[in-house]
C-alpha cells in the first residue's frame, strides 16, 4: 500500500503568498469552496476546515492541529482528521504544505502522509491524489489572478 501522496505545482506568486492562501480564513474559503473555517496562524492552534457537499446534509470536515516554520513557507497539518457521513472518519494523517521560490515562480508541493490499512483503502488514496491535483490547480488559479507576482 502506497504509504504518502506527493504533487508539486508552480504558481507565479511568493512562497508567502502560498502560504498564506492556506492559513487566512477568508482567502481559503475564496479559493477553495470552503463554508466555514476556524484557522489560527499560531503554532499549535486548531485548523479546521467545514465544506456542505449539498442540500442533503452531507459534509466534509477537517480537522488538524496547525504546525507552522519560522521561515514561513512550510505549513504542516498534524492529526488530520476527514469527517463526512459518506466515508466515516479517515486518518490519522500529516498534510505538509511547502513553498520555495525557483527563478520567476515558486513551487508548492504538498505531501499527505499516514495512509494505513485501517485508515484508508487503496480506492480512497487514489481519490485523494487525484484530488490534489486539483485543489492545487485552484489555488494556482486563484493566486495568479488575485496576487501580485
Amino acid at each position: 500500500m502506497k504509504r504518502e501522496l506527493q504533487s508539486t505545482i508552480y504558481i507565479n506568486c511568493s512562497p508567502r503568498e502560498i502560504i498564506n492562501a492556506l492559513t487566512d480564513s477568508q482567502r481559503i474559503k475564496q479559493w477553495w469552496g470552503v463554508a466555514d473555517c476556524y484557522i489560527s496562524d499560531k503554532d499549535g492552534a486548531p485548523y479546521l476546515l467545514k465544506w456542505n457537499a449539498d442540500a442533503e446534509s452531507n459534509y466534509l470536515v477537517w480537522t488538524a492541529i496547525i504546525r507552522l516554520s519560522n521561515k514561513r513557507n512550510l505549513l504542516e497539518l498534524e492529526n488530520v482528521f476527514m469527517i463526512s457521513p459518506g466515508m466515516g472518519i479517515k486518518g490519522p494523517y500529516v498534510i505538509l504544505f511547502e513553498s520555495s521560490r525557483e527563478n520567476d515562480k515558486s513551487s508548492l508541493t504538498v505531501t499527505q502522509k499516514g495512509f494505513t490499512k485501517d485508515n484508508a483503502s487503496e480506492q480512497f488514496i487514489e481519490i485523494m491524489g487525484e484530488q490534489w491535483s486539483v485543489i492545487l490547480i485552484q489555488l494556482k488559479q486563484f493566486l495568479e489572478n488575485t496576487s501580485p507576482a
